[in-house]
């Protein structure tokens, strides 16, 4: 099954992202929309939210009201500020492995309702394979394969000028990001085009 032929709407959602997990982090590989993109960058950013505790703890996450959570504070904070009130997560599993999860999110507060988790954890399901092989096709509008790896690519950038590891490169420009208030990937590009040099404080 192809992420791209799942719609929203018949989970009850506004929007979903499917990642998988990497032995450094977590990465998007789907988006249905913009929303699902930042809203996965917030995840990226500071290291928190429903992905990544749904990976861990091998179970579905639900937020059915991000405003009364005070589970993951930076990414609620995120969340919120792009209209996202409600959030739900579902583990990817092979065997003993979670190998991803599949997000999805809606603008207005509220459970998911029982045929919608049933449905979504069915998707998750037959997801969790195709996810490891998955490369978006020529006719994804959004391919998620260039979203991460401008971030990446920044982060190589990032590394020479500071002489640094990637991950600290990184790291860097996850905290740029935050105490700026951008999208990682606009961060991204423009230390790719050279209108961005980060400090080494990266403040």
């Amino acid at each position: 099954m192809e992420p791209s032929m799942i719609d929203p709407a018949v989970l009850g959602v506004d929007g979903i992202a499917v990642s998988i997990a990497t032995t450094a982090t977590v990465e998007l590989t789907w988006f249905s929309d913009e929303t699902s993109a930042r809203l996965d960058d917030g995840q990226f950013t500071t290291g928190q939210g429903p992905v990544f505790d749904a990976i861990a703890d091998h179970d579905p996450i639900q937020c059915r009201d991000l405003t009364k959570t005070t589970r993951w504070p930076a990414f609620t904070d995120h969340a919120l500020g792009i209209g996202v009130h409600a959030v739900f997560a579902f583990p990817m599993i092979i065997g003993p492995t979670c190998v991803g999860a599949m997000l999805c999110h809606r603008r207005n507060s509220g459970p998911m309702s029982d045929d919608g988790i049933a449905t979504a954890m069915a998707l998750a399901s037959l997801l969790r394979a195709q996810t490891l092989t998955w490369v978006p096709g020529r006719n994804d509008p959004k391919p998620a394969e260039f979203h991460r790896a401008e971030v990446h690519q920044a982060a190589g950038i990032v590394s020479a000028h500071l002489d640094a590891p990637v991950n600290d490169a990184l790291a860097r420009m996850r905290a740029y990001t935050f105490a700026h208030q951008r999208a990682l990937v606009d961060v991204a590009r423009d230390v790719i085009a050279g209108r961005l040099r980060l400090p080494s404080d990266a403040a």
